[in-house]
């Protein structure tokens, strides 16, 4: 990953790749690691009959802790607006391994241009998304 004309810092970047990135709620939950190959993953991809997704969240605009009250709003927010362009989702959680940072929730969105992706990520001012290609492969995107 290049960094070099990124906004973003490298500490927080790195966060950004040790989270646990957990798409689903409960025992069939796929937990997905930055740069690391999912055969479940990519047995869903198959099922969904697409070739990418990528994992969004409304929570904690440019990494900057609001309240529980906030994020549950602007994830409703990003959950209307999924919903009402009737993609293919699943509800998700990012988990910080350390502790840190609480839980945030997520959507996985399937069959999503990484165009619109990065749009979607910019708009609910995130820095990053996760974009799953047709390899499986969850991957950092830098938004800024």
């Amino acid at each position: 990953m290049i960094l070099n004309n990124s906004e973003i810092s490298p500490d927080l970047v790195t966060n950004y790749c040790r989270t646990v990135y957990q798409v689903g709620i409960g025992v069939d939950a796929l937990n997905l690691h930055i740069d690391q190959y999912s055969k479940p993953l990519q047995e869903l991809l198959v099922l969904k009959n697409v070739s990418n997704a990528v994992i969004v969240s409304a929570y904690n605009p440019f990494s900057q802790i609001q309240s529980h009250e906030r994020n549950l709003t602007a994830h409703a927010a990003l959950l209307e607006i999924l919903r009402r362009d009737t993609v293919s989702i699943i509800e998700s959680k990012n988990i910080d391994p350390s502790g840190f940072w609480a839980d945030e929730k997520s959507i996985c969105v399937f069959g999503m241009n990484i165009v619109t992706a990065r749009a979607l990520g910019r708009q609910f001012s995130q820095n990053a998304v996760v974009w799953i290609g047709c390899d499986a492969v969850p991957r950092i995107v830098l938004l800024r």
